[in-house]
């Protein structure tokens, strides 16, 4: 009996171990490093955020570089609640790196986040960086009311005006700057333009009916020379939405001199940034070169007003005189960017307007 039982156990023991289920493979990790330089900086530095995103595979227990991995680098500091996002994508060995313009000034330091995810697990790292605190002397004041104005053209006009504060007599020697901005973010500005300056206390700012073209937020600012410290103007924002043409047409392009012709399209609008619409009761009017006058680069309006209808199409019956091109032009309104659309070529036979040899 004991015999028998035994070798039943023994029995047991061979079939558990035939059918004993192997240990679960560990699940795949990732991990991430992060890096600032310069490790100090000042309010207007460049701070370059880099590091390396690495994971295992398959099982195994080494960290290995991991590309095509979209990494989130946000940029805080404790006198702001924004927060200032930058994407970089991981190349083939594993690093990642974003610039920052740095918009604050210290002594708080600035705190630099990278977030990923890899194999469906979210991995992050920080790092920060002291920045310097403004330095004391004698300030630059803005003072009076900075203004920007946009036409229809996108042709923008700016103003304004600055004096100092007590420095015994010292002058203003670095030029002004414009900058332009698309959402007035700090780390987004850029220069447009520079100020011709001559040395003075007082200085009155004007740049006038240059082409920019784009809708956004503007400021005036003062790099900072050896007495005066950088300082920043009112932010003013100038917006117009676009609105263009679609479906220009000529019906017919070849005609005898003074037969009728259809000038015939569309014009749009965009209310929003993925919205658009038909520009509604509109007027736009219609422009042509004739060859027999030179160079045939002169353009001519002696055709009349069109008006667009509730969807945005117009069309209008015109005589043909002169062979060369045609146009039709927007001339925009308060909130919109005019337009206009390519020109199209128009051949009119037997017209006494000869075209240049």
């Amino acid at each position: 009996m004991l015999r028998a039982l035994s070798v039943l156990g023994a029995a047991a023991a061979v079939v558990l171990a035939l059918f004993q289920v192997p240990a679960a493979a560990a699940e795949d990790d990732a991990r991430l490093s992060i890096a600032a330089s310069p490790v100090k900086a000042a309010k207007g530095d460049k701070v370059t955020v880099a590091g390396l995103v690495e994971a295992t595979a398959g099982g195994d227990a080494n960290f290995f570089p991991w590309p095509g991995v979209n990494v989130r680098v946000t940029m805080s500091h404790p006198s702001s609640k924004e927060r200032i996002h930058l994407w970089s994508s991981t190349k083939t060995d594993g690093l990642y790196s974003v610039t920052f313009e740095l918009p604050y000034e210290g002594p708080e330091p600035v705190t630099f986040r990278a977030e990923a995810t890899v194999h469906a697990k979210e991995i992050s790292a920080t790092v920060e960086v002291p920045v310097d605190a403004p330095p004391p002397g004698p300030r630059l004041e803005f003072f009076g009311t900075t203004t920007i104005k946009m036409d229809e053209w996108g042709r923008i006009t700016a103003r304004g005006s600055a004096k100092t504060s007590q420095a015994g007599g010292k002058k203003l020697r670095a030029q002004f700057r414009l900058q332009f901005s698309k959402n007035g973010k700090p780390g987004t500005w850029k220069t447009v333009k520079t100020t011709d300056l001559k040395p003075a206390t007082t200085a009155s700012l004007a740049l006038k009916r240059f082409y920019y073209g784009r809708s956004g937020y503007w400021r005036w600012l003062y790099p900072g020379d050896g007495v005066f410290k950088r300082t920043v103007g009112e932010t003013v924002k100038a917006w117009r939405w676009a609105t263009y043409f679609t479906g220009w047409k000529i019906t017919p392009k070849k005609v005898g001199y003074k037969k009728k012709i259809t000038l015939s399209g569309r014009l749009w609008e965009y209310t929003g940034p993925n919205t658009k619409r038909g520009v509604r009761y509109q007027n736009l009017s219609f422009y042509f070169t004739c060859d027999k006058t030179g160079d045939g680069k002169e353009w001519y309006s002696d055709y009349s007003f069109a008006r667009t209808d509730a969807n945005g199409r117009f069309s209008k019956t015109e005589k043909a005189v002169c062979t060369g091109k045609v146009i039709a032009v927007y001339p925009g309104r308060k909130g919109y960017f005019a337009s206009e659309t390519d020109p199209v070529r128009l051949t009119v036979t037997g017209s006494p307007y000869r075209a240049t040899p």
